[in-house]
Order: structure tokens, then sequence, then C-alpha cells
């Protein structure tokens, strides 16, 4: 949260119709407005698989950190710490119920800044990502309406 305020940038965004914002900057392909992930699901070898564009999410997750930045400013304090986790390794596998375990915030504050550190070579993109899922999902839940 914002300098010990309650942080909700949905309500700093009062006044502005922001799902009408967000639905008109959508690109209209034929009579209907393209989807934001980056292709179709193609299967290959009766797999299905999606494909991303990682410069286009670089760019989107830029854009979005900049909003809440100008908006709520560059540091951003969580009313809490911990909050539910699902582990990568089986949030993919739909034939089983994952187990639910507890994330927290305070680590991934923690190993984001060690990361800040770390030589490219030193990162580990499977662990490094789940520690920055689990800030953008605290972000997400501060902005929900």
């Amino acid at each position: 949260m914002k300098s010990g305020s309650s942080w909700r940038p949905a309500e700093a965004r009062r006044g502005v119709d922001f799902l009408a914002d967000y639905a008109s900057s959508i690109p209209v392909i034929g009579s209907a407005r393209a989807a934001l992930y980056v292709s179709e699901p193609k299967r290959h070898s009766g797999q299905m698989t999606t494909r991303l564009d990682v410069p286009l999410l670089r760019h989107q997750l830029d854009r979005l950190l900049l909003v809440l930045e100008e908006c709520c400013g560059a540091t951003i304090e969580f009313d809490a710490d911990l909050y539910w986790l699902l582990e990568t390794s089986e949030m993919f596998c739909l034939d089983s119920v994952p187990a639910v375990r507890a994330g927290q915030l305070s680590d991934d504050i923690d190993e984001l800044t060690a990361m800040a550190s770390r030589p490219d070579k030193f990162l580990v993109p499977w662990h490094d990502l789940k520690h920055l899922i689990g800030l953008l999902e605290a972000l997400a839940h501060g902005d929900l309406p």
C-alpha cells in the first residue's frame, strides 16, 4: 500500500471508464476484437501448445508497472505478507488437485533484491519468476474493484 494508506489503484482512476478505454484499445480484426494472448493454441504431436511473444510480454508488463507507479508512487506497501501459492510443478497438471501452500511477500521482495545483484548467469527463471509472480499477484489484488 502506498505511504501507509490503503492502496487502491482502481479507486485512483475514478472518473475513468477503465474497461471501456481498455476494450477500445484492443485492435479490431474483422468484426471481432483481438484477444491479448499471442497466438491460438496449436497442436504438435497431439499436444496442445500456446506460444508467447516475450518482447510483447515485457512491453505490456512495463506499461502496467508505469501505470501503477504513476498512480501509486515508486514504492508500494502491502497490508498483508502471506498469500496462497500453487507450486509451479503442479499448476499445469489438471489430472490432480494441487496442494495449496503459503507464499510470503517479504520473501518475494528479498528475492527481488537479491536477484538485482546477481549476474545473469546466476538467475534461475523457474525460481525467480515465481517470486515475481507473487509480487504481481499482490499488485493485481490491490487493484481489484
